[in-house]
């Protein structure tokens, strides 16, 4: 996890497989768009520290985003709204694939 001292950072939730540069580009990225966020890595879905979930969503205000590197559903979204679900005044935005690029034989 990288807090953003500020407090008024979003909580981001990034795949698994994202690598610990794409992960520094991405603070960096939002930093220059002055979006502050807190990066937190979750090391896995199951079991997902719903404890930690929840101090940082706290802490960030309720504002939550997962991303996901395949289609939305049954993956890190997913178990962070299950971890958020008793939370009030939490809203979790959930990024990912929606649509994979299907190429015609011969046709690029």
């Amino acid at each position: 996890m990288i807090p953003d001292p500020s407090g008024s950072d979003t909580l981001v939730l990034p795949p698994l497989t994202f690598s610990k540069m794409t992960t520094t580009n991405l603070l960096y990225l939002c930093n220059m768009q002055g979006v502050n966020i807190r990066v937190m890595d979750p090391f896995t879905i199951k079991p997902l520290d719903s404890q930690a979930v929840q101090e940082h969503a706290a802490a960030c205000g309720g504002r939550v985003v997962t991303v996901e590197d395949h289609y939305p559903e049954g993956g890190l979204g997913d178990a962070v709204l299950a971890a958020l679900a008793t939370c009030r005044n939490v809203v979790v935005r959930k990024l990912a694939v929606t649509g994979v690029p299907r190429y015609r034989p011969g046709k690029i």
